[in-house]
């Protein structure tokens, strides 16, 4: 079995022992790629004299999280892989996570994305989003199907990344995620998060701020809702400006009927994608 780890960076000295030191410890075997977004902190230098073992590729700039993800994907297609695990540059993973995934794969039917427990930097206590999206874990035997889990951590099939293809460009920073969980569940892969499985993603130091709130939900948010294909697009319009106009009454601001408008305004974009989204393998770098 063949597991490429793809880790995309940018100034990421920080964490980059933790997070490469995690996947060369694993248990089972990965070969590992990182996808440098145009690092300023010396990232690229320090990789190369102290990772000689891992592959560097520069794109020259900040391309995006989504598009440098591709480039992972496009090397698994074309080099034989069987699975990618996606690893944010500030989280790591334990000696028998990708192990432990990997059997989860081979004996659940149907499974595109697996996630492992996500915690937060004390390696137990759930990462704030994790807890949201994945709910109560109490009772769950090898996995739970979820509608939705962040690619901090994500294991995802070959056999996926063929059908669903890669992330797309209409979603540079954020909501690639979201957008890629949803083509995957149309073209009937399942997303599921793994309790047994552990990682960590260390973003504790990084609050949300108020306006990032509103720019995630109402920007970031409603395109996602606007691109996903389970659904008609009407109603996704719809939905999407009733979210924004509870959130004005929420944060006593106008800005999240503003960002309703920017979206709506690029419906030709969305419906662009929605159509390339239905045909198999056709968003990819």
């Amino acid at each position: 079995m063949k597991v490429l780890a793809v880790i995309v960076t940018y100034n990421a000295m920080q964490w980059v022992d933790r997070c490469i030191g995690s996947v060369l410890d694993s248990a089972m075997k990965a070969d590992i790629l990182v996808v440098d977004n145009g690092s300023s902190d010396g990232t690229q230098g320090y990789i190369r004299e102290y990772f000689p073992s891992v592959e560097l590729v520069e794109p020259g700039s900040n391309i995006g999280f989504g598009a440098a993800n591709n480039i992972g994907f496009r090397k698994a297609l074309d080099g034989g892989f069987d699975y990618v695990y996606l690893l944010n540059q500030d989280a790591w993973i334990f000696p028998d996570t990708i192990g432990t995934l990997a059997e989860v794969f081979s004996r659940s039917e149907g499974y595109g994305i697996l996630s492992p427990f996500q915690a937060d930097a004390s390696g137990v206590t759930p990462d704030r989003r994790f807890a949201q999206k994945a709910g109560s874990l109490e009772g769950v035997g090898m996995v739970k199907e979820v509608r939705f889990i962040m690619a901090a951590h994500w294991m995802v099939s070959v056999d996926c990344i063929r059908t669903v293809g890669g992330f797309a460009a209409l979603f540079a920073h954020n909501g690639e995620d979201d957008n890629y969980c949803d083509r995957a569940r149309f073209h009937g892969f399942k997303v599921g998060v793994c309790p047994q499985a552990r990682g960590v993603h260390d973003r504790a130091s990084r609050p949300l701020t108020r306006a990032d709130r509103i720019r995630l939900s109402t920007l970031t948010g409603n395109m996602a809702r606007l691109a996903d294909i389970n659904r008609p697009l009407w109603e996704r319009v719809l939905s999407s400006f009733f979210v924004s106009t509870w959130k004005c009454v929420k944060y006593c601001s106008l800005r999240p009927l503003k960002n309703y408008f920017s979206v709506t305004g690029r419906l030709g974009e969305i419906r662009s994608l929605r159509e390339e989204s239905r045909l198999p393998g056709r968003i990819l770098l």
